[in-house]
């Protein structure tokens, strides 16, 4: 499963360098007041102990961002079941708390270690050692801070392997908030999935891009987007394709016509010009006979 919720918790993971590192910088500040075994006590237990009984008796919401959270009553019926998988008991164990009670055991062995290993960091703090209580009370917030992420980081790794099937039942929209504990202010509209059309500008213009950039592609994703009972639409073959219409004969284009009158017209010029020649020739034949008659006149 892919839900943007547990994928923000474990990706929160990446924040434990940073808290450990906090962790040690504010235990270098100045000298312990109590025996090390006390302050350690004193200062690893009250995070830890917080931890484990969270977990045990509500565990953490999972669809919370630390200040902001989904609203129970916006939870689909899928998410509905993953908080029965968080809250449902194996052979009649609370998984959730022994969880959560291994998790502390873990903590509390990191934290002897920076304990002991915080006068290396001592270059490194900007406090004085004079306000060895300022440090040390920054140095409690971020290991609570630790415990906090290290949890929802687990209960969001354990319902991605659980991937609960509909065989559980959905649980109860308005025990949410009593039976976990749910952090930040409640939101009826985050992370919902949006409608397609609801799309904005840039989803478009993406779109626009990758069937311009890619055709085939976004052709072959949308077979595969089809659902499995869709038909597939039929190539057209060569027998449903209609005939090919043969070209008109040159005779009746246009520039045929033209070519027609044009040669209808010389033919019609070169009538006149062998017919008018014709008639020339017969008129200087008769003169010419008409001659010697006249001469023949004259001499009688």
């Amino acid at each position: 499963m892919r839900d943007p919720y547990l994928l923000t918790h474990l990706v929160s993971l990446c924040a434990i360098p940073l808290l450990l590192v906090q962790i040690m910088i504010g235990l270098a500040v100045g000298d312990p007041v109590f025996p090390p075994w006390l302050e350690l006590g004193l200062l690893a237990l009250p995070p830890i102990a917080l931890g484990v009984a969270v977990q045990w008796q509500r565990p953490l919401y999972p669809f919370s961002l630390w200040v902001v959270s989904l609203a129970p009553q916006s939870l689909s019926e899928e998410k509905l079941r993953w908080l029965t998988a968080l809250r449902q008991a194996a052979s009649g164990w609370n998984v959730s708390g022994w969880l959560g009670v291994l998790t502390g055991m873990v903590l509390f062995t990191v934290f002897r270690q920076l304990y002991w290993a915080a006068p290396l960091a001592a270059d490194l703090s900007p406090l004085p050692g004079a306000l060895r209580l300022l440090g040390v009370l920054w140095a409690v917030l971020c290991f609570m801070a630790l415990n906090l992420v290290v949890h929802m980081a687990l209960t969001a790794a354990r319902l991605q392997w659980l991937s609960p099937g509909a065989s559980l039942a959905p649980y109860a929209a308005d025990k949410v908030a009593q039976d976990f504990l749910i952090l930040g202010r409640r939101s009826p509209k985050l992370w919902l999935p949006r409608e397609p059309e609801q799309s904005d500008w840039l989803d478009r213009l993406l779109l626009q891009w990758q069937r311009w950039r890619h055709p085939d592609r976004l052709a072959v994703a949308k077979l595969e987007d089809r659902p499995a009972g869709a038909e597939v639409p039929a190539q057209p073959s060569a027998e449903s394709t209609p005939e090919a219409i043969p070209a008109p004969a040159l005779s009746e284009t246009p520039e045929s016509d033209g070519t027609q009158s044009h040669q209808s017209e010389t033919a019609a010029t070169s009538t006149i010009a062998v017919t008018a020649s014709s008639e020339t020739s017969e008129t200087a034949e008769a003169e010419a006979v008409e001659a010697p008659a006249a001469g023949d006149g004259g001499d009688a």
